[in-house]
């Protein structure tokens, strides 16, 4: 059995904590062992079993440790994550037991696949991947690393997300549309064709602002 700690005490670092759980009853081999935070009081509003046990910033890494990522923020995730990893820090999957995950689905390293998500056949995500609740991929669809889909994503078949890429809640895309590395696209936008890169996007159709 390994102890799992989760990086960040936040609001999705809570969420995730509990997906933990839900995974251990289920036969995942962690215990939880705590939260890392540079905000040691990041927990204090709140009652949790487990508190916050060092800063990411300092923090040195042991063996029989895993670690999942409980940020949403790509530039975010990235940064600490790779940071972590320097210090020899070893990052697991999380996937709910209440997702539905289809046949020729590959996934890169440190995933987080939430309740009630699904994601379909033949697709491919990167690491590092989130993809919150009630969100579904469809067929062929490539997702790159770094990127979060909050809840209620809707990637339909062929979609193409580059590196970092953030959608808000309950964006959704037609068929075979192309979002450039590092795109934000935001709340209840549809992408309907190519957003280029580096671009923030908002609307229906979604459009650069």
């Amino acid at each position: 059995m390994k102890d799992l700690i989760i990086v960040g005490a936040g609001g999705f670092g809570r969420e995730v904590y509990g997906y933990a759980l839900s995974c251990i009853e289920n036969g995942a081999n962690w215990r939880v062992k705590g939260f890392l935070d540079d905000n040691p009081n990041a927990l204090n509003p709140y009652n949790y079993p487990l508190g916050i046990i060092g800063s990411i910033s300092e923090w040195r890494p042991s063996a029989g440790e895993l670690y999942i990522m409980g940020l949403g923020a790509p530039k975010e995730k990235k940064r600490i994550a790779e940071f972590l990893m320097s210090r020899g820090a070893e990052f697991t999957t999380l996937i709910h037991p209440l997702a539905y995950i289809g046949r020729n689905v590959k996934m890169g390293k440190a995933c987080i696949i939430c309740p009630f998500c699904v994601l379909n056949c033949d697709l491919e995500l990167g690491d590092f991947v989130t993809v919150n609740t009630n969100s579904a991929l469809g067929h062929d669809a490539r997702i790159g690393s770094w990127c979060t889909l909050s809840s209620h994503s809707d990637i339909t078949g062929r979609v193409s997300l580059g590196e970092g890429v953030f959608f808000s809640s309950s964006v959704t895309t037609v068929p075979s549309a192309k979002i450039g590395d590092w795109c934000n696209v935001g709340i209840n936008s549809s992408v309907i064709g190519r957003i280029k890169p580096n671009t923030k996007v908002f609307g229906n159709p979604a459009s650069e602002i």
